[in-house]
């Protein structure tokens, strides 16, 4: 089982960012359970905007967290 874990949370020093990698590491101590943490701040995005998107197309990166979220079997999110 894949699990996509993050924290809805651009700080460094984020509580919800400690949460979700403690909660990540007790999920990992589980036989056949892979846990990957994503950072959101590796995922520079704008806030959504239909003309942003009609203009110059859908992000990269979040083209690419779309895939990692849909590949996941399930998520992990700390709010």
């Amino acid at each position: 089982m894949n699990i996509l874990a993050f924290a809805a949370s651009h700080s460094r020093q984020s509580i919800n960012k400690q949460l979700v990698t403690y909660a990540a590491s007790l999920l990992q101590q589980q036989s056949g359970i892979t846990v990957q943490i994503v950072d959101l701040n590796d995922f520079v995005l704008p806030i959504y905007s239909a003309d942003l998107e009609e203009e110059h197309g859908i992000p990269e990166l979040a083209q690419q967290f779309y895939q990692d979220i849909g590949a996941a079997d399930g998520l992990l999110i700390s709010f």
